[in-house]
């Protein structure tokens, strides 16, 4: 048996970074997607709770935690330091159910079904504009997508 060469392995390495969704976006498409969510939120009321959060690698890919702004989750989320239920709302009315954990102000238990089930990649802006205690309804920008004026 030989081993692969240099060159095979880096296309197996390019290969599975794919297949991951590894890939990493350049800064300037996060930007320009940070960009788009910024302006469609500003056509919300100005006191809607809301927050936008760039996906990152830990989010989509691996771990399937989502860390929230602390700030907002102190003022709009239950304190309870068990795991408090979270729905999101996507833009087609589906609910996912998610688990909040108030000590690490992240997402977990849920948070996985909803990031697959949306194909969420490194560098996508997800916008989240809370509509009732502990629901938000969730706006998806893709980072692969410049030419997108909406949501996802």
């Amino acid at each position: 048996m030989t081993n692969p060469s240099d060159e095979t392995r880096a296309d197996l390495a390019e290969q599975l970074a794919t297949s991951l969704k590894m890939t990493k976006p350049s800064d300037e498409a996060r930007a320009a997607t940070k960009k788009r969510a910024e302006e469609f939120m500003s056509g919300f009321k100005i006191n809607d709770p809301k927050f936008w959060r760039s996906m990152i690698p830990s989010a989509v890919n691996s771990v399937f935690l989502l860390r929230l702004p602390g700030d907002f989750c102190t003022k709009n989320l239950p304190n309870k330091e068990d795991k408090n239920v979270v729905i999101l709302i996507d833009k087609n009315g589906e609910e996912y159910k998610t688990v909040y954990l108030a000590k690490r102000a992240a997402l977990s238990g849920g948070w996985k079904a909803f990031a697959l089930a949306h194909n969420l990649m490194d560098g996508d802006v997800l916008l989240f504009k809370l509509i009732r205690p502990s629901v938000f309804e969730v706006f998806i920008f893709r980072v692969n997508d410049p030419e997108q004026w909406g949501y996802d």
